[in-house]
Order: C-alpha cells, then structure tokens, then sequence
C-alpha cells in the first residue's frame, strides 16, 4: 500500500509489501458472490445469444403495448418492464462489445454482425409509433418545463441539468424517462412526415454500417515500413530486436509496424529528419478506405440533425452534453487555444534554437527531392525535444522504463488505487479460475491466455465490488491504443439483491521476448494511470439501474474526468517513487541481463537503486512543463477538426467537405510548423491523418471530442483542490468516491461537483498544470 497520510517515505518498502499481501490473503479467502463472465464463446453462440436478446427485447415491448392503454401508462407498467429486460440483457451481452476490440478475426466479425442485428430489431420492434405513445404520455405525466421545437412537438431543457419535477419521480427515474423519450424524439418518432422518418431510418442503418466499417479498417491495417539499419541509426537496441527481419525485396531491412508499441518506441531515436519524414507520412496514410467513410458520415449525421430541426450535427450532438450549447464549446476550445499560443511559440523555439545549436545539417530527401534541414519541421519535434530532455533536462527515457516493469509497476498501481479508492484487488489464477469457472475450465474465464483477472473486494465492510480484466499487450488484430471496456454494468435487482460490475482495461504494451522484462515509457504509466481511472469509476458505481452505470451512464465532458484526474498522479515525486522498481532487482538473472547490457556505459557497474533517484524524479517531475502548451494543442487540434467538419454552415457543406484537407490545413494552422505539405506532390493531400481518428468515426465522441480538454478541467480542479497535498489519502478518496464516482449517471453532474469541491469548478488548476498559473482561471 502506498505510504500513509503523515509521511510519504515513513513506512519501509518491505513493511508495504507485507502490507499489500496481507490484504490480499484477506481477499483470497472469500469466494465472490458473483459468478464471472464466460469467454468461450464462438460465432455461432454469440449469433444464437443475439436472436434470444432480440427476441426477449420483442417480447417485453410488444406485451407492453398489448396491455397498456394510453390513459393508463405509468413508469411501473411502461418503463420499469424494458428497464428489468435491459438490466437482465447486460448480463448475457457484455462479451459481445468486446470482442469487437479484442477477440480474434471470427469473434470480431461475429461481434460486428451483432450490432447491425441489434440496430436492426432496434428498428423494426422497440423504436415504433406505438411504443413512442406510450412513453410519450408517461413523459408527459411528469413534465411541467418543455419549449416548442419547430413541428410543434415537446422537447425538454438539457435532460443534464434536470431535477425531478414536483418530486413526484426519484431523479434517477426523471433522467431514465426523460433519456428515453429524447432518445426517441432524437429518432424521429415525433415526425409527423413519414418520408422524413423513414429517412432517420435509413440513416441509422448506414451509419451503423459505416462506423463498424471504419472501426474494422483500422484494425486491418497493418502496415509496416521497411527501413535499413542505417536509416534506423539511433533506434534502442531493444527495438531493433523486436523488430521483424525483412525478406525478398526487403532482405536486410527491419520492419517498423505503425500499430502497437514498437512505432512510439522507435520515432522519437531517428537521427535521420529524411527517415522521420517517411514514418509520418506514411502514419498519415494508414486506412484510406476510411476518408470516404468519415466524409459520407459527416453529411448523414448533419442530414439526420437537420430533418430533427437543428442547425449541424455539433448543435444537435451537444445539446444534452454538459456543455449542452455548441457555442459555449467553441468559446472554451478559442479560449484555451489563444492561452497556449504564446507558450506554444516560446516552446517551439527553445526546440527550434537547440536542433540549430547541433550544427548545420544537410540537405534532406523526400521522393526524390532534396529540402532544407536547417529549420524545424512538424517530424522533428518529437526528436529533438527528446534530445533536448535528455541534454538539458536530464531526463533519459530508456534510463526512466528500466524503473518502470510492467508487473511490478501495474501491482503497484492497484496498490495505491486500493489505498484511495478503498479496493481489495485479489489475483485469480491457476485452480482458482478453474474453481470459480461454470465450466470447471479456468480458461474460459479469460478471451485470451494473456489476459488477467482480479476480484475487487471494498476495505470498508470487505464486501464484493466486482471483476477486474487487464489485457495489457499487443497482439495482431487488436485494437490499438489503451481503453477500458466496459464489460458488464452493475444494478439492483428488484428483490434489492446487486448485480456486480466488470471492467477491463486493455492495452498495447510491448511484451518481453528476451532476457529483459516487459519495460513501461513513463508515458505508457500515464496511459494505464488514465484508463484504469476509468476501471475504478466503474466499480465505484452503485445504482439502480445498468443504464445509469459508471462512465456509460454518463455524458463523455464528465465522464473523462475521473480517468484524466488521475493522470495528475504520473507527474508526483511521492507516486514517481512509490511506482517504480528497477528490473535489476526483481531477480538475479535480470541484475546480470542489465550488467551485461550496460558493460559499455559503466566501468564499475554499480546496480541502480530500487527505486527512483530523487534527482531523477525531480527531473522527470519537472519536464511535464516542457513542451505542455505543444502537447495540449494537440488535443485542441483534435477537439478543433471535430467541431470543424460536424458544424457546416449548410447539408451541401456537409456532402462536399474534404476532411483531409481540412486536417492537413489544420495541421499547419495550431502547430505552426511546416510539413509535408511543403514538399509533397500532392500539396495538402500528402496524408489523410484523419482516417485513424477512431473516436470520431464509430466511437462516440463524433462532435464530442472536446469532452477531454472540457472534463480535464473539471479533472485538475478535483486533483488541485483535494489531492494534490496528499495524492494517496483514503479520506479524501473515499469522499470522492461516494460524491462523484458512486451516482454514476443518476445525479446532475455540476451538482456533485460542487458537492465535492466545497463551490463550482474552475479552471484555476487546469492552467495550473499546464504550467500556465497567470493564464486565468474562471468558470466553465
């Protein structure tokens, strides 16, 4: 467990090692009330279990409109009915979803299959006239406070900043009903044109299709660019080996993949501008089936907000946001982007100044052409700012992963989430998953051998809190990146028994091949940080009803905030500490792999301490600054070309838009630096970066990317104001937990903020750190 509250280093190393063991010995000794979710799944189980779920969805829908007359509709016969189906069907689909992401090529395409199924039977059997009319008047009953949309038809204010009107509904069921009902307004229902209906339909249907298709390409692509060891002069050693050899043409190159962790490793040590050159672009030109997909979603998700009545997708998409106006976002975006662009500059040019100060360069190449080297072009910044970090800031990355394994380092973790949050994880494996599995075969409990499985036991009470999966490396056809998924929401059966949750994170890390363990870039320990934030939201949620559960539950300008809070802990001396481990002390055949790797760097080879130095820490600690207003408008980029293609003037706007020019346009416009627009052919269709911006494409965050950068501020308030003092205090964490975690999605959001913060959030921590603490610091 992390150091208590008095002194961070007082309690030895070993003390919260036994410390840690005893609580899961604690843990090991119970048996979880809840069974864990089969993964044996096969395309043709996962086909069966779809028709069950959609013939049971029929079911309930159909029985309801049988039975109910319109004079009689109330929540208990209309809407509590499909909410215990729905609560039942999140027990037997939650592998579905997440196969789509990590099962293999048959459970993927299985998994695809599903959701246009379920769109589908959506369609024909839940989303109909008949059905809409009886929610309708069961909305109608407890409405008092509605404007007039232009057909006439009722639509609520922001169903976020909503209370229960009059009482006479428990605010979770107020926001259950009125989601329902906008979910079915936002659907057409209350379109008296038919045509303009049948039209939303059609719509749907194709979105659907376009954005399992886009998400499918991603995984797909493979691409892998083929570089001599020469153009790889300056690539650790320990990349190069993991790199495949190449063969025919390609004799005696080593192949650099674009997807997993091998391309973020090998970048940043290309001494060649040339060869940099090439690797981004050709990133930039990964998918390209998908720059017609995003362009034709682009015009039918602006067709479908029109024929509802709004300006542009971003108008309609927002609107039951936090944010809940386009217009109050893009004043946010301008406002954090005109902040950063002095710093930005500043920044830049210290990078700029040092790649200079190493002397003249010569030309470089790019299809067949040479250009000028003596000036700072977009490819080298991620270079030379390594360079720089190492020379001047002393903080080497290959130095700073050695401290960071990842087995320790994820124990570690959950240690200290265990201390903040009040979680028991306890490893099961071996006889333990075979003893707890339905099928007497542990394997079945797990989608693949590297995946891990933890039970979460709450300190206070020692009750069962749910399942935690990590599924940590890369594998082909996985999808890329970290994300948490979120396998199965909890809830309260009707006999007032709980459903348990299960969350899973998984990840791309690199797995070890060789003598030396799997190793963690500090910025891979800010990832996992991040989305394992995410996992502990999810089972920190108590609520009714699985719809209102953890991060789901919740709009994505909130629910970003709990993963990004934690974020904050990577940059603390005390949690740099208490994290690391050097490898060479995990065993005495890793303290001889790391003597005989760095034979060469040191003549009396003295072992590394167990942990961190201080100097490094404080180095490490300090360079989060370095280049924070660069990096920040990286996500303001990001947040920027969202708003820009989802918010045309015009639907014939909409249909023409070329995303990649506006991407590459973009590019040059935030970051200020030149690319390869400068020297490509094709000018400012060299790449279509955007074809891999997956978020937007078929994973909710279309028109809602700027939820990062709007909950991060809601994110650095939390941290700033309540643990910034003191990251790993259980008080703290525990009344963070039940205020802001534990409601889910049942409780107006800005409320529990303030409930927790003592007033509403600001922006004073934000700037803070980013480094920027004269920049302001008023309210959303």
């Amino acid at each position: 467990m992390p150091p208590p509250r008095s002194s961070p280093a007082c309690l030895s190393r070993s003390a919260l090692i036994v410390f840690s063991i005893l609580s899961l010995a604690t843990a090991a000794d119970k048996k979880p009330p809840q069974t864990p979710i089969l993964f044996n799944d096969t395309p043709d189980s996962l086909s069966k279990l779809t028709d069950k779920v959609i013939a049971a969805q029929k079911a309930v829908v159909d029985k309801t409109i049988k039975e109910v007359k319109l004079e009689d509709a109330d929540w208990k016969n209309v809407i509590w009915p499909y909410l215990s189906f729905e609560d039942e069907a999140s027990l037997a689909t939650g592998a579905i979803g997440l196969y789509q992401s990590v099962g293999n090529a048959e459970l993927q395409k299985a998994s695809n299959d599903a959701a246009t199924k379920f769109n589908a039977a959506g369609q024909k059997d839940v989303l109909i006239p008949q059905y809409f009319r009886l929610i309708d008047a069961v909305y109608k009953k407890y409405n008092k406070t509605n404007g007039q949309d232009d057909d006439g038809y009722e639509y609520p204010v922001s169903l976020t900043r909503r209370q229960a009107v009059d009482g006479r509904l428990p605010l979770d069921e107020w926001r259950i009903l009125g989601g329902m009902w906008q979910g079915y307004v936002d659907a057409g229902l209350s379109l008296t044109d038919k045509a303009k209906f049948a039209r939303l339909q059609e719509i749907d249907r194709l979105l659907v299709k376009l954005q399992t298709d886009s998400s499918q390409a991603v995984i797909d692509d493979n691409t892998i660019v083929w570089l001599t060891p020469k153009e790889l002069d300056g690539v650790p050693k320990d990349i190069l080996d993991a790199m495949k050899k190449g063969s025919g043409t390609d004799e005696g190159k080593l192949g650099l993949p674009l997807k997993g962790p091998l391309e973020a490793g090998a970048a940043p040590y290309i001494k060649d501008g040339s060869v940099r050159l090439k690797v981004a672009v050709a990133i930039a030109n990964q998918a390209p089936s998908n720059v017609d997909r995003l362009q034709q979603m682009v015009a039918l998700r602006d067709e479908r907000a029109r024929i509802l009545g709004w300006p542009n997708f971003a108008a309609y998409r927002i609107h039951d946001n936090v944010a809940d106006d386009v217009t109050r976002v893009n004043k946010f975006v301008d406002d954090v982007r005109q902040k950063l662009f002095k710093p930005n500059q500043d920044q830049l040019k210290i990078v700029r100044d040092f790649k200079l100060s190493n002397g003249s360069f010569p030309p470089g190449t790019y299809e067949n052409r040479t250009f000028d080297d003596n000036k700072l072009w977009r490819w080298d910044v991620g270079y030379y700012a390594r360079l720089y970090g190492e020379q001047v800031d002393k903080v080497i990355d290959d130095d700073i992963k050695e401290y960071f394994p990842v087995d320790s380092t994820i124990q570690r973790i959950l240690d200290m989430y265990s201390r903040i949050y009040g979680f028991e994880f306890h490893p099961i494996k071996g006889t333990d998953l075979d003893d707890l599995s339905p099928t007497g075969n542990g394997t079945d409990l797990v989608w693949h051998p590297d995946v891990q499985v933890f039970s979460v036991w709450n300190t206070q009470g020692g009750d069962f809190a749910g399942y935690l999966y990590l599924d940590l490396f890369y594998r082909e056809g996985k999808g890329g990146g970290a994300y948490q998924i979120p396998i199965r929401p909890g809830f309260l059966y009707e006999n007032g028994t709980r459903a348990y949750p299960s969350a899973a994170l998984a990840a791309n890390s690199r797995k070890s091949t060789g003598d030396i363990p799997s190793l963690l870039l500090h910025s891979e320990v800010q990832t996992i940080l991040h989305e394992l934030g995410h996992c502990m939201h999810y089972l920190s949620s108590k609520v009714r009803f699985s719809r209102l559960h953890g991060p789901p539950g919740c709009p994505p300008d909130f629910f970003e905030a709990p993963s990004q809070m934690m974020e904050n802990y990577n940059w603390q001396p005390s949690v740099i500490k208490y994290l690391s481990k050097h490898y060479s002390h995990i065993s005495p055949a890793y303290l001889e792999t790391w003597k005989k790797d760095h034979k060469d760097d040191n003549k009396d080879l003295k072992q590394p301490p167990e942990t961190m130095p201080e100097e490094m820490i404080n180095n490490l600690a300090k360079s989060r600054f370095s280049l924070s207003a660069y990096s920040t408008l990286g996500q303001i980029f990001y947040d920027t070309f969202d708003l820009r293609v989802h918010e045309q003037p015009s639907q014939q706007a909409a249909k023409t838009v070329d995303t990649s020019l506006v991407w590459n346009h973009l590019t040059r416009e935030l970051f200020g630096l030149d690319g390869a627009e400068v020297l490509d052919t094709k000018k400012w269709k060299y790449g279509h970066g955007e074809s891999t911006f997956t978020h937007i494409m078929g994973g909710g965050y279309e028109a809602s990317y700027y939820a990062y950068m709007w909950s991060k501020v809601y994110a650095d308030d939390i941290f700033v104001t309540a643990f910034q003092q003191d990251p790993f205090s259980s008080e703290v964490g525990a009344r963070y937990r039940k205020t802001v975690l534990e409601p889910g999605g049942s409780k107006d959001y800005e409320t529990m903020l303030k409930d927790f913060l003592g007033r509403k959030p600001n922006k004073v921590g934000f700037y803070k750190m980013l480094g920027l603490e004269n920049a302001g610091g008023g309210e959303l």
